[in-house]
């Protein structure tokens, strides 16, 4: 049986194959696959941004997961 997936999860699976292609190939190859930062951020993400403080406005996919990536690796209090 197959999973059917919702949007979200699938932009997560998008993300995840994208970071793995930016972590793994040289950055001359990656011209086309990087173009999805420049687009709008994720309910996902203005929803974490958010719940955070941080101002959504203005901001793309890219420097939403900047962000996102250095809230992840803040110690927990």
């Amino acid at each position: 049986m197959s999973k059917t997936f919702n949007e979200d999860e699938v932009n997560e699976l998008r993300y995840a194959a994208k970071r793995i292609m930016e972590i793994l190939l040289p950055p001359t190859q990656m011209n086309d696959s990087t173009e999805w930062k420049d687009d709008p951020i994720t309910d996902k993400q203005s929803k974490l941004l958010k719940s955070r403080g941080y101002s959504i406005e203005g901001l793309t996919k890219g420097k939403a997961s900047e962000i996102i990536e250095k809230i992840l690796k803040e110690p927990k209090r």
